[in-house]
């Protein structure tokens, strides 16, 4: 006769059926982890932007904010002067739709005028004094009244059409303009054949997607807060294979929420994605020189000399 099954031995099967599907979906998890990690890797392209130089990229912040004017001619001009890869700027639009070198969506804090830059013409911004708020190292103000004035991007890429430029776009222009922007750049950019020598970038990731749309993905991308936040985070948690990368590189501080951003495998995991890591603003020679040892591909600096010492001084040395 056989004995009634207990409701013990009922728990226990059902515990039982319950621990080898949880085992099952766990090495069903791992497989599929080891399969994209290892086999599927959704790696992009390496664009073109980034074949220029087999060497880190030095990289003038505003054309090196602290050696002459925010994104002068002058400033731009002694950059080059100095051996430097990559002019970086920003953009905002003006009242008669040009593109005007300015951090600021307005022109109080670099010169000697205020008001909006999306309200005034490019003449009436150009028309101001752009050297009038600089101080250089000595804390003199010696670019004053010295006929500094704000450039277009006509201009940047008539006069540098051998450098690499990487252009933000700056979320506080006007929204209803910003396909405008997007699309009066782009064409500038056609029109001068720098395809392969425009990187756009933008903190907000909605300029980012628009930018790829309008250029049917043809320009190189600077990763938004979005966009720089997902890959921190899979990275950080062993989660690579769960991201899908949507931009070509990435413009980091040293450190964000508590997160180092600066350890080889967020470097190594971009790499293996054919993705950039580029540091910014970083103006300490010995922090740049720790920066290239880790393995940084880029540095974004208001001391392009510094960093170009930098950079000598590493290869030397290695």
């Amino acid at each position: 006769m056989t004995s009634p099954i207990t409701v013990s031995q009922k728990r226990n099967s059902k515990k039982s059926i319950f621990l080898k599907v949880l085992l099952g979906l766990l090495a069903a998890f791992i497989i599929v982890y080891l399969l994209l990690l290892f086999v599927f890797i959704p790696e992009r392209d390496t664009h073109p932007f980034f074949t220029h130089y087999d060497e880190p990229l030095i990289i003038a912040h505003q054309g090196g904010y602290h050696l002459a004017p925010s994104s002068s001619i002058a400033a731009f001009d002694k950059a080059v002067e100095i051996g430097t890869h990559v002019l970086e700027y920003d953009l905002h639009i003006t009242k008669d739709g040009y593109l005007a070198l300015i951090h600021d969506p307005t022109v109080d804090r670099t010169t000697n005028g205020t008001g909006e830059v999306a309200s005034m013409t490019l003449e009436e911004v150009q028309a101001l004094d752009a050297g009038y708020s600089f101080q250089d190292l000595n804390g003199e103000h010696s670019y004053r009244d010295q006929s500094v004035y704000i450039p277009d991007v006509r201009e940047m890429f008539e006069r540098y059409s051998d450098k690499l430029h990487m252009i933000e776009i700056k979320d506080t222009n006007p929204y209803d303009r910003m396909d405008e922007i997007i699309t009066t750049l782009w064409n500038l950019v056609e029109e001068f054949n720098m395809q392969d020598k425009v990187l756009i970038a933008a903190f907000d990731s909605f300029i980012l997607d628009r930018v790829t749309e309008l250029t049917n993905g043809q320009a190189a991308t600077g990763g938004g807060k979005k966009e720089t936040t997902n890959f921190v985070i899979t990275h950080k948690f062993f989660l690579q294979p769960f991201y899908f990368p949507k931009v070509d590189s990435f413009q980091l501080p040293l450190a964000q929420a508590g997160f180092d951003l600066t350890d080889k495998k967020l470097i190594r995991g971009a790499e293996r994605l054919n993705q950039q890591v580029h540091y910014w603003t970083i103006n300490d020679k010995d922090v740049m020189l720790k920066l290239l040892e880790k393995g940084a591909h880029g540095i974004i600096t208001d001391r392009p000399d510094l960093l170009h010492e930098a950079i000598e001084e590493y290869k030397a040395n290695n």
